[in-house]
């Protein structure tokens, strides 16, 4: 990067960091990773989901984003996309970390001999990175840019609307976010109504009937029944989201439309599930209409 005086450098980065900081207070969940391994997080990802705004408005599939290592500071970025034509779409720009927080990004791609200056620069802020650095979360302070990148071109249903949950929460508009063809396998359906869900260790049961759900499993003497208080569609085609309360606490179950292998009988289920307990970490399952005998018993 050019160098700059000491005291202009200071200044320009006050000048970014001080929008941020009227974002900051917004929302204590919204925040850049304060821990980042930048090395690890560069390299090749593919845009899985965005927000359909600047280059990425022109974008229909095969999103790909490379952050390369500059010998000074920072990431040479390179991005590319294929138009709904089928155009090769390209784009660069320079990155470069905020001192002391590797999550907030600085992306520049106005000419380099105005790099000392505090304008032409965007935030981008990281806000969730997986511990082996195979998916990432990449927005915005103001929440107006948000990417979902993946080292595979692919994700199960399941893991992309967890991660896109995330960012709901966060205050992303992610019911305007457009999905690469190809991010997910499988076609979207309809999740049945009536389900039975079950996990590996911990052995969990979950029956959903109308507005019940009943729960068995490891401490349970007996089935234990709350009252389904949410069912909703997902951002991510054919996945739904539903929450049942008792007493006791909650049950949040997501079930997505594609095939599912059990992973002791190795038998096959046409849905896959997570289940969290009282706000314990979501287990893997699997699931089927409930009117559906278990795999390998005849109908």
């Amino acid at each position: 990067m050019t160098k700059f005086p000491i005291a202009l450098r200071f200044a320009w980065l006050f000048l970014l960091l001080l929008p941020a900081a009227s974002s900051l207070a917004r929302s204590a969940d919204h925040l850049p990773l304060p821990v980042m391994d930048l090395q690890r997080f560069s390299g090749h990802w593919h845009q899985l989901a965005w927000l359909p705004v600047d280059f990425q408005r022109k974008c229909a599939r095969q999103g790909e984003v490379r952050y390369v290592p500059r010998p000074d500071e920072g990431f040479d970025l390179h991005r590319s996309c294929l138009d709904d034509e089928g155009r090769r779409l390209e784009d660069t720009a320079v990155v470069v970390p905020v001192p002391g927080a590797p999550g907030s990004l600085q992306v520049r791609s106005a000419p380099r001999w105005r790099a000392w200056l505090p304008i032409g620069w965007e935030r981008r802020w990281v806000v969730a990175v997986d511990p082996g650095y195979e998916w990432a979360l990449v927005g915005s302070p103001d929440r107006d840019r948000l990417w979902v990148l993946s080292r595979q071109p692919t994700m199960d249903r399941l893991q992309l609307a967890s991660l896109v949950e995330r960012v709901r929460v966060m205050g992303y508009p992610v019911e305007q976010l457009v999905f690469a063809p190809d991010a997910y396998a499988g076609e979207a359906r309809r999740v049945p109504a009536r389900l039975v869900v079950l996990t590996n260790e911990p052995f969990w049961q979950a029956q959903l009937q109308d507005d019940v759900l009943r729960l068995s499993g490891p401490g349970l003497p007996q089935a234990r029944t709350l009252r389904v208080d949410m069912r909703r569609d997902m951002a991510v085609p054919g996945v739904q989201r539903i929450v049942a309360r008792d007493a006791h606490g909650e049950v949040v179950v997501q079930v997505a439309t594609e095939s599912c292998q059990d992973d002791m009988s190795g038998a096959w289920f046409p849905l896959r599930a997570s289940l969290s307990v009282d706000g314990d970490a979501p287990v893997r399952g699997c699931a089927r209409p409930a009117n559906a005998p278990p795999p390998g018993e005849p109908r």
